[in-house]
């Protein structure tokens, strides 16, 4: 996503126009001139405010109050900017009634109108940009102060890798992006040494979650397969007891553990609540986990089992079903084909032989080796890797019970 311009009708201090470059925008000024203000106005045309900015304090205002126009007069903001897919769009501010909304620049077509509840925030920003305030704050629009660790999560990773892709003139993949990352925060003082998920967000609750549920699963399990040993040997033992007959039988009859003798209905119980718990560890694990992705790899992927079927994706450097298994590049230069590329697919039991959910293609150029063939392709499967996630989260990619997938056509 590129901002173009910002009109600002009324915020604090501010109001007129401010045009932003395809690149790096570096806004300088005396003291006071406005540029935090302005910092807080380019944020607030993507997030608005947050529940908590738009709630009363007991004097009576809010921190949304505290932006308001210090001359009167209307309340708001448009934002101009280049959304998905090169859509040019408009985000209209009404910040006096908590109201946005998404217009088509063009044909002025309303795309959203958005006003959250009381104690909701805004997601306009987070599906322009896809990321939150705070990820955008700490790479997009950087405060004069900036000074934190910055710490991106996958998300944050994604939605740079594709604002770097998609600029002109550029072929560069993710390594590339996030070393001229580092270089420009370097440049800015703002030290980008420690990369990690930010903390509370997101993506690193539900990892937390799934492996907590992961453990007291396994916990679970260890203890019904001790107690299905104890349940062995007794079930064994009545055997042998009612098997025997007459005082030369039960002379000959095995010892069997003092503990067990009348705790059948207790262990019985055991079991029974072991298998309710389980049974719900593993349903919470399903709602907790819509999909996975399996990450390329020169060895077969293990046919999926279990809750796992039909929900593991495997991306693979060719255009399937040409050149399975292994040396793709080789193997297409080899063949002399025109075009190579990489295809996104579900796994099944045979190698590289899943349903296709999306597919991308290069022009093989000549005088390519394998290195530069490679490197095109590689640039490709960052881009559909994402994007065939995003089909599998959203329902629009499935595999039915034939094994066919459902919803989703190569590209």
């Amino acid at each position: 996503m590129h901002v173009e311009r910002l009109d600002i009708r009324g915020y604090r201090r501010l109001r007129g126009g401010y045009e932003f470059a395809s690149g790096l925008t570096l806004v300088t000024g005396p003291n006071e001139a406005g540029k935090s203000t302005l910092h807080d106005a380019v944020l607030r045309s993507l997030f608005g405010f947050s529940p908590e900015e738009r709630r009363h304090r007991r004097n009576g205002s809010s921190a949304k109050d505290e932006r308001m126009p210090w001359a009167g007069g209307p309340f708001g903001m448009t934002l101009r900017a280049h959304g998905p897919k090169g859509r040019a769009v408009l985000v209209k501010w009404d910040f006096a009634d908590d109201l946005v909304e998404l217009q088509d620049a063009l044909t002025g077509e309303s795309l959203l109108r958005e006003r959250p509840k009381q104690r909701a925030d805004f997601e306009i920003g987070r599906q322009l940009v896809g990321m939150t305030r705070e990820e955008f704050v700490q790479v997009c629009c950087l405060h004069q102060q900036a000074l934190d660790t910055v710490r991106p999560s996958d998300e944050l990773h994604q939605a740079l890798q594709r604002a770097v892709e998609s600029a002109p003139a550029q072929d560069i993949g993710v390594q590339g992006a996030d070393d001229r990352l580092k270089k420009l925060l370097s440049g800015l003082g703002v030290q980008s040494g420690h990369y990690g998920e930010l903390p509370g967000g997101e993506l690193g609750r539900l990892k937390a979650r799934e492996e907590a549920l992961r453990r007291e699963l396994e916990a679970a399990r260890a203890q019904r397969a001790e107690l299905d040993g104890v349940a062995v040997s007794l079930a064994e033992t009545q055997t042998t007891r009612a098997g025997l007959g007459g005082s030369a039988g039960l002379q000959q009859a095995p010892a069997y553990p003092r503990e067990l003798v009348g705790r059948e209905g207790e262990l019985r119980n055991q079991l029974a609540r072991l298998d309710a718990r389980e049974g719900a560890l593993q349903a919470e694990g399903d709602r907790s986990t819509d999909g996975a992705l399996v990450p390329p790899t020169d060895n077969a992927v293990a046919p999926p089992a279990g809750r796992w079927n039909g929900r593991l994706l495997n991306i693979h450097p060719a255009l399937l079903p040409q050149f399975k298994g292994l040396h793709t590049h080789r193997r297409a230069l080899d063949a002399g084909v025109e075009r190579h590329g990489a295809t996104v697919h579900f796994v099944v039991p045979e190698m590289d032989s899943g349903p296709i959910v999306m597919q991308e293609s290069v022009p093989v150029i000549d005088g390519d080796t394998e290195e530069t063939l490679a490197a095109r392709v590689l640039a490709l499967e960052h881009r559909i890797y994402p994007q065939a996630l995003r089909l599998l989260a959203e329902g629009r990619a499935t595999l039915s019970a034939s094994g066919d997938n459902k919803g989703a056509a190569p590209k």
